[in-house]
C-alpha cells in the first residue's frame, strides 16, 4: 500500500478524474463522484495524514470566502426581512428534529447538538448546481432559492463558530459561557472594523496596481490571515474565511477576484470531497444503508416541511414556497465539516459520521427527481392539504405581517404593539431563567439531600408549583396581550388571535414539562415515569392545537359570499377558502 505522500496524491486524483468523468456521463452530481473516488482511494492508502487534511481544510476556507463575496449588505437588503425570517424560522424546526433523532438513537447530548446542526444544513453547492442543470434557475422562485441559501450560509457560519468553541470544553459551565460570548464579541467587533474600514481599501489599491497574481496572491493572504486569527480565538477558522469574502464583496471589484477565485477554490474542493470519502468505514456501509434510507428521506420531507411552513408564514403563496422547499432538499458540504469536527473532538464516533455521509448521499440522489417533479408534487399538497396546519400558517403570517409591519420603525408603534412587544420579551426571559435556574437547582438541591441524607421530593414538588405559578402568570399576560394585539374588530383578527393563543399555551405546556422531566429524572433512575408524562404532555399538546381549530367556528363570510347576490354555485366551502387565502 501507498502511504499518502507524491504517489499516493497522484493516484488518488488520477482516480478522481476516471470516477468524475463517469458521473458526469452518469448525470450525477460530481460530488457523488468524488467522495466514491475518496472511498476507492481509502482501500490502497494507509490513513488520512496532515497533508490530506491541509488541503481539504484549504478548500472549505476558499469554499467560506467565496460564499462571503456572495453576501453583501447590498445582497442582504435585496434578500429582505421575509426570506430571512423564513430562514431562521426553517432552521428553528430543522434542528430539534435533528436532537430528537439522535436521542432516539441512544447517543449523548453532545452527539445531539452537533447532528441535529449536521441536519439542519443544505448544500449550496449541490442545490445551485443541481437547478442549473434542471434549468429551474430561470423560475420566478429561484430568487427565493438564492436567498434562503444565503441565509442558512450566514447562519451556518454562526452555527460553525459556537460548535468549534463548544468543542474544545468538556462542559459549558458559566464562566466557559461568558468566555466563549466574550471571545465572540471581541473577535465580531475587530472583524467589522476590518471588513468595513481596512480590507476594501487594501483591495481597491492592490487591484489598481493592474497585477491578477497580486490580487488573486493578497486575497488568499487576507482570507487566510483572518482564518487563522479566528482559529487562535478558538473558533472554526470558516469563520475568518467568511468575513474577509463579504468584506471583498463591498469593494469595487468582487468580480474580478470572483472570477480568479473561483478555480482554485474548486481544485482544493474536490479534494475536500475526496477526503470525505477516505474517512468513511466501508465495514459500517452495508449495515448503515438501510437507516441512511430512512433518515435521507425524513431530511427530504422535514427540509420541504420546515422551509414551505417559513415561508408560507412569512407571505409567500403555497405554490412558490413549496418548490423552494423542494429545491433546499439536499444535506451537503458543511454538514461534513460538522461531521468531523464531531470526529475530531470526539463527539461523533466513524460509524455516526459515516452515516451522515451516507445521509447526504442520499439526499443529493433524490434532490434532481423531486426539482423535475415539483408541479406534480405541488397539486398532491394542495389537493390534499389539512385545515388544520393550514389555519396555524394562517394565522402566524397574519402575526408576522402585524409584527413586521410595526417594526419598519419602532419609535411610530401604536400603544398595543409596543406593549406586546414589551410583554413578550419581558416574557422571553422570564421562560429562558426558569430553564436556566431549572439545571442549577436540580444540580444543587440533588447535592444537598445527598450529604444531609434527606428526601428531596417534597422540595422538588414545592419547585414544581412555584414554576408552575410564575409560568401561568406569564401566559396569562402574553395572552391578553395578543388579544388586544389584534383585536376583534373583524372575524380574521378573532380567528388569528383565538389560534395565537393556542400556540402560546403548548408552547408553555412544552416548556412546563421541560421542568418537571429534568426534576423527575433526577428522582428516579427508572424512565417509565418520564414516558408517561411524555405521553400524556403530548396528548394535551394535540388536544390543545386541535381545540383551537374547532373553537373557531369559521365561517369566513366575507370570503364565502363575496356578493351578497352571488348564486349558490359560486359559494365556496371552508377548505376552499383557506387553501384560496394560502396562495396568495
Amino acid at each position: 500500500m501507498q502511504s499518502l505522500g507524491y504517489e499516493g496524491i497522484a493516484i488518488l486524483f488520477a482516480v478522481a478524474a476516471l470516477i468524475s468523468v463517469l458521473f458526469k456521463k452518469l448525470r450525477q452530481p460530481l460530488i457523488l463522484g468524488y467522495i466514491v473516488a475518496g472511498v476507492l482511494s481509502a482501500s490502497f492508502l494507509i490513513s488520512v495524514t496532515n497533508v490530506m487534511a491541509l488541503i481539504s481544510d484549504l478548500g472549505i476556507t476558499l469554499l467560506a470566502f467565496t460564499m462571503g463575496m456572495e453576501l453583501s449588505l447590498k445582497v442582504l437588503k435585496e434578500i429582505g426581512k421575509k426570506v430571512i425570517m423564513a430562514g431562521i424560522i426553517e432552521l428553528l424546526l430543522m434542528m430539534p428534529a435533528g436532537y430528537l433523532i439522535s436521542i432516539a438513537m441512544g447517543w449523548s447530548p453532545s452527539a445531539a447538538v452537533f447532528f441535529a446542526a449536521a441536519f439542519a444544513l443544505t448544500s449550496t453547492t449541490v442545490v445551485t448546481k443541481t437547478m442549473r442543470d434542471c434549468r429551474e434557475t430561470i423560475k420566478s422562485y429561484a430568487d427565493l432559492v438564492l436567498g434562503l441559501l444565503i441565509v442558512e450560509d450566514l447562519l451556518t457560519v454562526v452555527i460553525l463558530g459556537v460548535l468549534s468553541s463548544a468543542g474544545t470544553h468538556t462542559s459549558i459551565g458559566v464562566l466557559q459561557f461568558f468566555e466563549l460570548v466574550g471571545g465572540m464579541a471581541f473577535f465580531g467587533v475587530v472583524s467589522m472594523l476590518l471588513a468595513i474600514s481596512v480590507i476594501p481599501k487594501v483591495i481597491n489599491h492592490i487591484v489598481s496596481l493592474g497585477s491578477d497574481e497580486i490580487i488573486v496572491i493578497t486575497s488568499l493572504g487576507l482570507c487566510f490571515a483572518l482564518a487563522l486569527f479566528a482559529k487562535e480565538l478558538g473558533f472554526s477558522f470558516v469563520i475568518g474565511a467568511f468575513i474577509v469574502g463579504v468584506a471583498v464583496a463591498e469593494s469595487d471589484h468582487k468580480e474580478r477576484i470572483y472570477s480568479k477565485m473561483v478555480p482554485v477554490r474548486d481544485i482544493f474542493l474536490a479534494v475536500f470531497f475526496v477526503s470525505i470519502g477516505t474517512l468513511i468505514q466501508t465495514s459500517y456501509l452495508i449495515r448503515l444503508i438501510p437507516l441512511a434510507i430512512l433518515l435521507g428521506v425524513l431530511f427530504v420531507v422535514w427540509k420541504f416541511i420546515s422551509v414551505t411552513f417559513g415561508f408560507t408564514s412569512m407571505g409567500y403563496g403555497l405554490q412558490n414556497a413549496s418548490y423552494v422547499g423542494i429545491a433546499a432538499g439536499a444535506m451537503g458540504e458543511f454538514s461534513f465539516v460538522i461531521g468531523r469536527l464531531g470526529l475530531q473532538y470526539g463527539v461523533f464516533n466513524q460509524e455516526i459520521y459515516t452515516l451522515i455521509v451516507l445521509m447526504s448521499t442520499v439526499t443529493i440522489i433524490i434532490l434532481p427527481q423531486s426539482i423535475k417533479r415539483n408541479e406534480g408534487i405541488y397539486r398532491a399538497i394542495r389537493s390534499r392539504m389539512p385545515q388544520g396546519p393550514a389555519l396555524y400558517v394562517l394565522a402566524l403570517r397574519s402575526f408576522f405581517e402585524r409584527a413586521l409591519g410595526q417594526l419598519r420603525n419602532p419609535f411610530r408603534m401604536d400603544r398595543s404593539s409596543r406593549s406586546m412587544f414589551i410583554t413578550f420579551l419581558l416574557n422571553l426571559m422570564v421562560v429562558m431563567s426558569v430553564l436556566l435556574m431549572t439545571k442549577f437547582f436540580v444540580d444543587y438541591v440533588t447535592s444537598a439531600a445527598m450529604r444531609a441524607q434527606a428526601d428531596s421530593f417534597l422540595i422538588y414538588l414545592g419547585y414544581i408549583i412555584i414554576v408552575a405559578l410564575i409560568l401561568f402568570a406569564s401566559l396569562n399576560t402574553l395572552m391578553e396581550e395578543v388579544r388586544v394585539f389584534f383585536g376583534d374588530s373583524d372575524i380574521k383578527s378573532r380567528f388569528v388571535s383565538t389560534l395565537f393563543r393556542r400556540i402560546l399555551m403548548a408552547i408553555y405546556v412544552v416548556v412546563g414539562y421541560i421542568v418537571v422531566a429534568t426534576a423527575i429524572s433526577s428522582l428516579f433512575y427508572v424512565q417509565p415515569v418520564i414516558a408517561v408524562i411524555s405521553v400524556v404532555v403530548s396528548a394535551l399538546i394535540i388536544f390543545l392545537l386541535w381545540k383551537g381549530i374547532s373553537d373557531l367556528k369559521i365561517s369566513l363570510p366575507a370570503a364565502r359570499n363575496r356578493d351578497a347576490g352571488s348564486a349558490p354555485r359560486n359559494k365556496m366551502t371552508d377548505n376552499e377558502i383557506i387553501l384560496d387565502m394560502l396562495m396568495r
